[in-house]
């Protein structure tokens, strides 16, 4: 390859660059992200593999996934070399130190490519985010809302931009609290009974600033909600407001009909799709999302001090058999809401009926020791201890499972114990 070519690829404005060959896909990294080496991304072998490991791991934002993965396949690239495309570039969000940025894809042919040289210069560069911004307001402004609100989830409040009254909304009388709002919203009569649940876990303010600490991506759910007497499905979004700072984080939401001629198929997907993420009862991550947890530890290169806390409830069997389930469901989610509030909405996932998981990664021995004693005696001074608690920290642990093993011995334990004294 072109000497001045493998430099221009080593400037300061090129993140990152791969030599590729379009024939068999073989890869060679040149220039490379820290993260994504740690993370093990090149051992994919073939560039598509590579660029799909780029989207099961969260580096490109989610409404950008589908065309990122269009553009960049290698029947694409072929494609449009076969049609003499000395270069092609697409704009996309990618996460760069932890945030979405605006990033420019390159591909490149060589001054020196041929059929016995068949390799190409893939490079990924920053973009100009203005320019990029203004083209995505223009696509945000085409389309039709009936609810747009200015969130402000860090002071939990909102303004009002947009209520149409066909939608059912107000924002009436509950001053300015978006948390009051939303709970209001959420368990309207014009929300579907069997949506009533995941909304609500969807706008829950505590959750929202956990997800939006860790990540600016936007959210969306679809759920259905009565419009002029008949039920139909609407998308809501929360994305980051143009004034959005980690001390103060200003989202966007937006409600917006599904239009008819979206097939039916997709909205079921994406409604299954946040199901599979979340456990709808109790708004804590899912078996499945836990399970994708263990698998991504799994590949990582360079392993991170993991904590791990089992919580199994006691007598959940006796209290749905005396209560019903109503109210062991209630129960369920007051004791959600706890780990939630406590460990962060992120951290918490639901493995069973009545067993819970928390997974820390990053955090000391001791920080970790001590919260787990400051939750456990949280849970000693009721009257009668709500879970069973077990616990279990590793500087590098090989795998997930292993240590939420030790977690759940713990735990029997400990439910051992409440039993001797009760």
């Amino acid at each position: 390859m072109n000497d001045a070519v493998l430099l221009q690829a080593l400037m300061d404005d090129i993140l990152k660059a791969l030599r590729v060959n379009i024939i068999t896909g073989e890869l060679q990294p040149i220039k490379v992200l820290t993260v994504e080496k740690r993370r093990g991304f090149f051992k994919a072998k073939h560039i598509d593999a590579y660029m799909q490991t780029e989207v099961d791991e969260g580096s490109i934002h989610e409404l950008d996934q589908q065309q990122y993965l269009q553009i960049t396949s290698l029947k694409n690239i072929q494609r449009k070399v076969k049609e003499n495309h000395r270069k092609l570039s697409h704009n996309f969000r990618k996460k760069v130190d932890g945030t979405y940025q605006w990033i420019t894809f390159e591909m490149m042919i060589p001054k020196d490519y041929d059929n016995d040289n068949p390799w190409v210069l893939y490079l990924w560069k920053k973009s100009d985010g203005d320019a990029c911004e203004l083209t995505e307001a223009l696509r945000m402004q085409s389309l039709s809302y009936d609810i747009i609100l200015k969130v402000n989830i860090t002071t939990d409040s909102f303004e009002t931009i947009k209520m149409d009254a066909r939608s059912g909304g107000t924002t009436d009388n509950y001053n300015g609290s978006f948390s009051d709002w939303a709970t209001w919203y959420a368990t309207d009569e014009h929300v579907h009974e069997g949506d009533v649940s995941m909304l609500s876990a969807f706008l829950e303010l505590r959750r929202l600033q956990d997800i939006f600490s860790e990540s600016v991506a936007p959210l969306h759910t679809i759920y259905r909600r009565k419009t002029e007497e008949t039920y139909r499905w609407v998308m809501l979004e929360l994305l980051p407001g143009m004034t959005y700072k980690t001390t103060n984080k200003v989202v966007m939401l937006y409600v917006h009909s599904v239009p008819e001629t979206f097939e039916q198929e997709m909205v079921y997907h994406k409604y299954l799709e946040y199901h599979a993420k979340f456990d709808g009862l109790t708004g804590v991550k899912s078996m499945q999302s836990y399970q994708l947890y263990c698998q991504r530890f799994l590949n990582y290169l360079e392993k991170p001090a993991l904590m791990a806390v089992y919580a199994d409830i006691n007598d959940l069997k006796e209290l749905n058999r005396i209560g019903g389930y109503e109210q062991g469901n209630d129960y369920l989610k007051r004791f959600s809401r706890m780990l939630m509030e406590f460990f962060g909405t992120m951290n918490v996932f639901r493995i069973g009926g009545d067993r819970f998981v928390v997974l820390m990664a990053d955090v000391n021995q001791d920080k970790a020791k001590q919260m787990f004693t400051d939750f456990y005696n949280i849970m000693k001074k009721q009257a009668h201890p709500m879970a069973a608690l077990g616990f279990a920290w590793h500087e590098n642990p090989i795998t997930v499972e292993t240590l939420v093993s030790v977690a759940a011995r713990q735990m029997l334990l400990d439910k051992e114990n409440l039993k001797k004294f009760n």
